[in-house]
């Protein structure tokens, strides 16, 4: 009954919860334990940065769609709103593992282990990588099957939106400000975020009046290339070493041109006249098989603790014969 002033109230009342369980938590843990000023002071001041940009963050994506909103009447809107549709591969998987590089970032840097940072930086974008590439890489090609199995062939004219977001997807596996965040450094996303404002929402007014229904898209991508780069450059600052040596370059492309080899050999299905549905599953069956095959090759982009991983895992999940009588 108190409408949407109810939803935010239960929301706060949600974070008081979470706030109160993490205390109870933390005194069952550290009995005897008090609150020292100067310990909360520096966790402000590394977690108000962190939050500033999260709201600046929020406060491009609205600027984008505030730009839609005014500019495109209620048909047009619709078409963006389907285009900024996003497959939440990227996120889950950056979500997760966030919070564990953070900690092993801080451990690293704790010791002044430069070196073991860069190379835990490089492996988990390499990992992150093998899955997020193969599916922005996909959607990306086979966007017209994507958009009409999701939403219908009502919404074909977002493709060209949809396609410019399966970039913004593939770019969500940089880790842009973890490393940042690991080293103490939060100042460094406020940075990214200042930076994602100030060049996603002019784009997206430029683009807007130039290219029309796109333009809000081009300013997404153009706000999130400029944040990848720049944040690659304050990583290469932190880590102290040259430009190539931030990200696994080879291994990124190769997965790359992998993943859009398999999804342009996969693309004839598509195009052999079957109904929407089966010819996206068709289409998703044989890419999935040709990726998992170019990974596997000799000079793939998987490594020998790779191998060894998924050989681990095979024989858990197909037992021997003879342990299987």
């Amino acid at each position: 009954w108190l409408g949407l002033g109810g939803v935010f109230l239960a929301l706060a009342g949600l974070l008081a919860l979470k706030l109160l369980g993490a205390w109870v938590f933390l005194g069952s843990r550290y009995p005897g334990g008090r609150l020292r000023r100067e310990t909360l002071l520096g966790q402000a001041r590394y977690a108000l940065p962190l939050g500033a940009a999260g709201a600046l963050a929020t406060a491009a994506q609205y600027g984008i769609e505030i730009v839609a909103l005014l500019t495109f009447p209620a048909p047009a809107f619709a078409i963006f709103a389907v285009g900024k549709f996003r497959l939440p591969v990227a996120t889950l998987l950056t979500r997760a593992a966030k919070p564990v590089l953070r900690d092993a970032f801080s451990r690293q840097a704790s010791r002044g282990d430069l070196a073991g940072i860069l190379a835990t930086y490089r492996e988990a974008t390499r990992k992150t990588a093998l899955l997020v590439f193969p599916v922005a890489v996909f959607t990306a090609v086979h966007a017209e099957s994507v958009v009409t199995v999701l939403f219908s062939s009502r919404y074909l004219a977002s493709t060209p939106l949809f396609r410019l977001g399966a970039v913004v997807v593939g770019m969500g596996a940089l880790y842009l400000s973890v490393v940042a965040e690991g080293m103490g450094r939060s100042g460094h996303t406020l940075r990214l975020a200042v930076l994602y404002l100030v060049t996603s929402v002019p784009v997206a007014v430029a683009g807007t009046l130039l290219f029309g229904i796109i333009g809000p898209a081009l300013g997404e991508a153009a706000g999130t290339a400029a944040a990848s780069g720049y944040g690659l450059l304050l990583t290469r600052g932190l880590l102290r070493v040259r430009f190539r040596e931030v990200l696994p370059f080879r291994d990124l492309g190769l997965i790359l041109g992998v993943s859009g080899a398999a999804a342009a050999a996969a693309l004839p299905l598509r195009l052999a006249g079957l109904a929407p549905l089966p010819g996206l599953l068709l289409a998703g069956a044989v890419f999935t098989l040709l990726y998992a095959g170019a990974i596997l090759l000799p000079r793939g982009p998987l490594k020998a603790h790779d191998r060894a991983l998924l050989r681990g895992f095979a024989r858990r999940l197909v037992p021997a014969a003879g342990g299987s009588r």
